[in-house]
């Protein structure tokens, strides 16, 4: 956005404006009368009414040499029309202000190395003890899609599973999981404490509900089990 706070100017100045233009047109015919008019002076003192001295001589220089100056200011050019600064809404040309190329490069392909079905009681217990074996000891939430309950633990970031999750294969390394209607919280007692466990519905998930759809399908004889238009989840 141009600013509006322009360079401060004389009131008379020959612009975008028509009155600017006048104002201008009629600064110069004042420079040229008023040069004129001392020149005329200049004569006059120096010929009638100045004492043939030194005084004399500097007042005929200075009327003089003034009438010379406001002949030239008169005289000279009148300035070029200023261009009128209009607001305008512009987007900077800032880097920082300029949009990075995005891209969406999704899953492909699911490889569960290791697929465990559990009753609830089971699941659930081997959640809570793996609570337990955590430093934090937080309540465990895992998530819940199309009537799966699913833990999943995946492999450590080495450089074979970084490599494929860049091409879009990501590696479960276990997926466990247990048939269930939705309960926000699944209340266990282990022992003589009693603990609770947090489901979460992960339906906008599509890896999720892509492994959910393959384990209704799921048997060990399967290796694979194609899947449109998200995902293909194979057995390894």
């Amino acid at each position: 956005m141009f600013s509006n706070n322009l360079p401060t100017e004389p009131a008379c100045y020959y612009g975008a404006t028509p009155w600017e233009g006048f104002c201008d047109w009629l600064l110069h015919l004042f420079d040229l009368i008023a040069g004129f008019f001392f020149l005329w002076m200049s004569f006059v003192l120096g010929f009638y009414g100045l004492p043939l001295n030194l005084v004399g001589f500097g007042v005929f220089i200075i009327t003089f040499t003034l009438g010379l100056i406001f002949i030239y200011e008169g005289a000279k050019e009148p300035t070029p029309p200023r261009a009128v600064a209009t607001k305008v809404e512009i987007r900077p040309q800032n880097p920082q202000n300029q949009l990075v190329k995005v891209t969406y490069a999704p899953t492909t392909e699911l490889v569960v190395h290791e697929v465990v079905e559990q009753d609830q009681t089971e699941f659930f217990e081997d959640i809570i003890r793996q609570m337990l074996a955590s430093p934090a000891k937080i309540e465990p939430i895992i998530s819940w899609v199309d009537g799966f309950a699913l833990a999943i633990t995946q492999f450590p970031p080495a450089d074979e599973v970084v490599a494929g999750n860049l091409t879009g294969k990501t590696h479960y390394q276990t997926v466990a999981f247990t048939r269930m209607p939705f309960h926000s919280k699944v209340n266990m007692k282990l022992g003589d404490q009693d603990f609770s466990v947090r489901l979460r519905k992960a339906d906008n998930n599509p890896n999720l509900v892509d492994l959910a759809l393959f384990l209704k399908g799921f048997h060990r004889g399967a290796s694979s089990y194609p899947l449109e238009p998200t995902a293909v989840l194979s057995v390894a």
